[in-house]
Order: C-alpha cells, then sequence, then structure tokens
C-alpha cells in the first residue's frame, strides 16, 4: 500500500510492500523532482519529522534518503532555517538541461578563483 505525503508538493509516495528500502524510494522521489524542476531552488522541504509522520513511517529512512540528498548537494540545510532544494544544482530551477546550466556556472566560478586549486589538491 502507497502513502502519499498529503501537504509535500510534489508528492513524495512509498510502498511499504515494495522490494526498495523506503529510504531508497523517498532519495528517489525527491531527485526527480529536482531533476524535472518539480521541486525548484531554495523551496523549503518538510521537516524529517513531519514527512515521516506524514507518510506513516519511521523517521530513520528520511533521516537516511535527506543525508544522502544533502551529500550530494540535492539538498541544503542550515540551522534554524530548515532543508531547501540546493541552490547550485537548482540553478535555473526547471529543467535538466537548466540544471546542467548551474553546475557549468558553478565550474566557470571554480575555474576564476583559488577554489580550484583547493578542490583538485591531493
Amino acid at each position: 500500500m502507497k502513502h502519499v505525503a498529503s501537504g509535500i508538493v510534489p508528492a513524495v509516495a512509498v510502498d511499504r510492500t515494495a522490494v526498495q528500502p523506503l529510504y531508497r524510494q523517498l532519495y528517489e522521489g525527491f531527485r526527480e523532482a529536482i531533476v524535472d524542476g518539480r521541486l525548484r531552488a531554495g523551496q523549503r522541504v518538510p521537516s524529517t519529522r513531519i514527512l515521516a509522520a506524514e507518510l506513516q513511517i519511521s523517521r530513520l529512512p528520511v533521516l537516511n534518503a535527506f543525508d544522502q540528498l544533502l551529500a550530494e548537494g540535492y539538498f541544503e540545510s542550515r540551522v534554524g532555517a530548515g532543508t531547501r532544494q540546493g541552490l547550485v544544482l537548482g540553478y535555473g530551477g526547471s529543467s535538466a538541461a537548466e540544471l546542467g546550466e548551474g553546475v557549468s556556472r558553478l565550474r566557470d566560478v571554480l575555474e576564476r578563483s583559488d577554489a580550484r586549486a583547493f578542490l583538485t589538491a591531493p
């Protein structure tokens, strides 16, 4: 049986009977929403507690999914400010082409700064 979070745009569904783990279903649901442009750059996402409660699942798979999305840059988080769709990956925010444009702009900024030396250091 699928549970869909009611107050979340885009809706993220989980299927408890699926072979795929819950954290992976959440991760892929949010990732697809970002890449497809349904979740815009800087848009807030629900807290892990609220999302877990709405989906009627443990908070642990939600934490695992959010951690992976944070690690890959799809989400960004600040203490006291909540979690949002990542601004760099969501630059322009509506398509995979614009996603590529955001990455290209980031690459340009890094090439013009000393950050490149830091990122390529052994």
